[in-house]
């Protein structure tokens, strides 16, 4: 019952989030992944320096696990015990590193705190070449644009669609501010990347995240139409104060199957083929690091990895059922099953496509298929 009415409002909230991004390029955040370590590339490190950043780093997730897996801690207690961490931890890091190549980091951290500026402001991954006058002027525009939005989430008598009403004029004002501090070369990128970002959140919304078509002009206004009759449909569904849990569920996927298949009405017959693979590729979740769709893989690998997932979903959910194991012993054997279960995945590669995943993938991860507890 709760991972069905989990179901709706991760839907909703998910089809709604690229829509309402594409509205304005400045409330756009710069992902919390990367971080600053990987520019120690850069720094020129000895083979000693590597390991000893290794083994900091490893005792320090493995003091991070202690911590947040101690149930007798109270949450200000694990806070304090995580900062004290985080604190001791930078600075075991930072004496490893020479002076000259903590100057060194010191430049590479602020050449990179300017680009997540620049990417908060503006959206985009490539960077406008904005002055210390224009990253000033938009701090500011966005200090004041995060106080309204608070305000307006923090209104307990406003109701979800007054709210989605109030943060999307709010959006719009703010955009049109901030378009005035852009150069006329600058704000024509600007738009162009809006343009495309509005493309790319209808598609999420109609067709399935990371799915794409080269479609015609009159393609993309169905499709925006399409989306947005999906989000009125979505809304209406959420907001039936009538309707249990999984009556919303039910109502939504239903509202989803017909909308969907107005989609594919838009496609022509190739990319109607198309779509039907993309569908199968996203059905079978995040594999060989999102790159399954640059392998090309055959119908019948396609099935052999599908059998593969779900039997991977199902051992791992009998683990965390196991309520005589400890986190940690769940946690190891899961992450054994995982890599193990990447190794069986690659063996369905031919030689050719195992060589474009590790060049596609240089430095993979461990797989993290997708766990229904």
């Amino acid at each position: 019952m709760k991972i069905i009415q989990t179901l709706i409002v991760a839907g909703l909230v998910l089809a709604c989030v690229p829509a309402l991004q594409a509205q304005g390029a400045q409330i756009i955040r710069p992902g919390a992944g990367g971080g600053y370590f990987n520019l120690e590339g850069q720094l020129d490190l000895t083979k000693e320096q590597t390991e000893a950043l290794a083994k900091a780093r490893k005792e320090q997730q493995e003091k991070t696990t202690a911590i947040f897996t101690n149930k007798e801690l109270k949450p200000e207690e694990r806070t304090k015990l995580w900062q004290k961490l985080r604190e001791d931890s930078e600075k075991q890091i930072h004496d490893i590193y020479t002076e000259k190549q903590r100057a060194k980091l010191t430049e590479l951290r602020a050449q990179q705190q300017r680009k997540w500026d620049e990417n908060r402001y503006t959206g985009m991954s490539t960077t406008l070449g904005l002055s210390d006058d224009q990253l000033a002027k938009l701090a500011a525009l966005t200090k004041e644009q995060d106080e309204k939005s608070r305000a307006i989430f923090q209104n307990a008598e406003l109701d979800r669609k007054q709210r989605q009403e109030k943060w999307a004029a709010l959006t719009e004002e703010f955009r049109g501010k901030a378009d005035k501090v852009f150069t006329a070369e600058q704000l024509a990128k600007v738009t162009k990347h809006r343009g495309d970002q509005q493309r790319k959140a209808d598609m999420a919304q109609v067709a399935g995240y990371g799915i794409d078509f080269d479609l015609n002009d009159d393609q993309r206004k169905q499709v925006n139409l399409l989306a947005k009759e999906m989000t009125r449909a979505m809304n209406e569904i959420y907001a039936d104060k009538e309707l249990s849990g999984e009556d919303k569920a039910a109502k939504y996927l239903e509202s989803q199957k017909k909308l969907r298949a107005k989609f594919s009405d838009i496609l022509n017959v190739d990319q109607r083929k198309q779509y039907a693979v993309e569908q199968e590729l996203l059905a079978l979740g995040w594999i060989f690091g999102g790159q399954a769709k640059q392998l090309d893989l055959t119908a019948n690998q396609r099935e052999k990895i599908k059998t593969l997932r779900s039997a991977n979903a199902e051992k791992t959910k009998e683990i965390f059922a196991d309520k005589e194991a400890s986190q940690e012993l769940k946690s190891k054997k899961a992450s054994e099953l995982n890599a193990a279960h990447q190794l069986d995945l690659e063996a369905l590669l031919t030689e050719a496509q195992a060589k474009k995943l590790k060049e596609l993938r240089p430095n993979p991860g461990i797989l993290q298929p997708r766990i229904n507890r």
